[in-house]
């Protein structure tokens, strides 16, 4: 059972309390504002912080394995604990972000939220980054709070699903942070060293056999065919790898075409994967069947 009033009892308790820790599955706060004050802790533990708007902290914010749902502005004037826990923002406002902080999780999938960071802050995202803004014309907007100066994301995630964005005056650290179907307003590190900020996608158009051969998808046993990437993207220097299933068939050079042989076992249906990357690090890929026939005695 959610506790009665709990947006009152959670501001109460913060004055009146050095500690307090958040014992339940899930709160529903509802409020305006959360402040944790100095020298007071709030553990969220496992529950669920949600329905809140501005959190500000002064003290120490101990998140272990919970998540935060917030749609207002991010404070971290302490200390803030990620554990592995996830901060999600939501909303149609904007959502200003300020004070140096270390997030787990960090997600943001609200279209044409704007999230606007402090100028010189930095926000590392140790786990996994998601922001997506859903579609073209409703991106997330990512600013700095003083143009022309940047803000850092320090990206340390294991994982990043970033689409649909609008990103200006940001500089990345760590990682590169590739940001497909978005954005670049300007004074972001995309031109400068690696790692850095990556617009822009690979497109692979076609593979496709020559005119003088005629098997794509079915191939004999004893029979080579070349097959050819049709692929464009922001930089010309892109290498192509081929692969049968796990076997490497061609590896990554910068030869668009392939000389393909089956070998001993692999009669039968395979999947030809075709990866494709550039010296930016963008990366695609597809792929399609092939069967593979023992050709028949001749009579």
């Amino acid at each position: 059972m959610k506790p009665k009033n709990v947006k009152y009892m959670v501001k109460i308790l913060l004055m009146y309390c050095a500690f307090l820790i958040l014992t339940g599955n899930f709160v529903n706060v509802y409020a305006s504002s959360l402040t944790v004050p100095q020298g007071s802790s709030f553990n969220i533990n496992s529950g669920e912080l949600d329905g809140i708007g501005d959190i500000t902290n002064n003290g120490t914010i101990q998140l272990t394995d919970g998540s935060i749902t917030m749609s207002g502005d991010w404070a971290n004037n302490g200390t803030f604990t990620p554990g592995t826990g996830a901060v999600t923002f939501e909303g149609s406002q904007n959502s200003s972000i300020s004070g140096d902080t270390t997030f787990y999780d960090f997600t943001c999938e609200t279209p044409n939220k704007q999230l606007t960071f402090e100028a010189g802050s930095t926000q590392t995202i140790s786990n996994s980054l998601n922001l997506n803004g859903q579609a073209l014309g409703t991106e997330i907007v990512l600013r700095s709070a003083t143009e022309g100066n940047r803000w850092d994301f320090d990206n340390t995630a294991e994982k990043q699903d970033v689409y649909y964005l609008d990103v200006k005056d940001s500089n990345v650290t760590s990682n590169n942070i590739h940001a497909h179907d978005s954005i670049n307003s300007g004074n972001n590190d995309d031109n400068e060293s690696i790692p850095h900020w990556i617009f822009g996608d690979i497109v692979i158009n076609n593979i496709f056999t020559p005119p003088s051969q005629s098997a794509q998808t079915s191939v004999y046993e004893d029979e080579t065919v070349t097959y050819e990437v049709d692929a464009t993207g922001p930089s010309e220097n892109m290498e192509y790898q081929f692969k049968l299933e796990e076997r490497i068939v061609q590896d990554f050079s910068s030869d668009e075409s392939c000389d393909f042989t089956p070998q001993a076992g692999e009669l039968a249906r395979n999947t030809f994967s075709v990866f494709v990357e550039d010296d930016d690090g963008r990366e695609m890929s597809d792929d399609f069947d092939v069967f593979i026939f023992h050709r028949p005695d001749e009579p």
